[in-house]
């Protein structure tokens, strides 16, 4: 579906959110990099928008998904984010939750699927219908 788009390759945070990081006077500090690694620029920035509007603004993921795509293309360029690869990240972020909340399950860490787990599978099980 993507294979001719072009991705720049970086170190993400993994975990970049609100609610892992806090401004003080002596600068802005940033904690939790257990999932830092390897991806394509500009993850951070769609899971920091996705998250804070699931979150914060209380959308249920496939709305949420929606909005960010409103609001990240004038974002995305300051990264150096390659034009037209939108569409290849908001994929490849979308498996990462899955896979992120499908790895938990099995850990036991989540004793059922949650909100956005499921609302992610519901979007791709849709997008391989069509």
């Amino acid at each position: 579906r993507h294979g001719a788009t072009e991705l720049r390759f970086g170190t993400w945070h993994g975990d970049f959110t609100p609610w892992n990081m806090a401004r003080l006077d002596e600068g802005i500090f940033v904690w939790d990099w257990e999932r830092c690694g390897p991806a394509p620029v500009g993850l951070d920035l769609l899971h920091f928008v996705f998250q804070s509007t699931t979150r914060f603004e209380g959308r249920n993921p496939a709305r949420s998904v929606e909005i960010c795509r409103e609001r990240t293309p004038g974002l995305l360029p300051l990264l150096d984010v390659p034009l037209g690869s939108e569409d290849a990240l908001w994929s490849v972020y979308r498996m990462e939750l899955l896979f992120r909340y499908e790895e938990a399950g099995l850990a036991g860490v989540l004793e059922r699927r949650s909100r956005i787990h499921q609302g992610i599978l519901e979007m791709f099980e849709s997008e391989m219908e069509a």
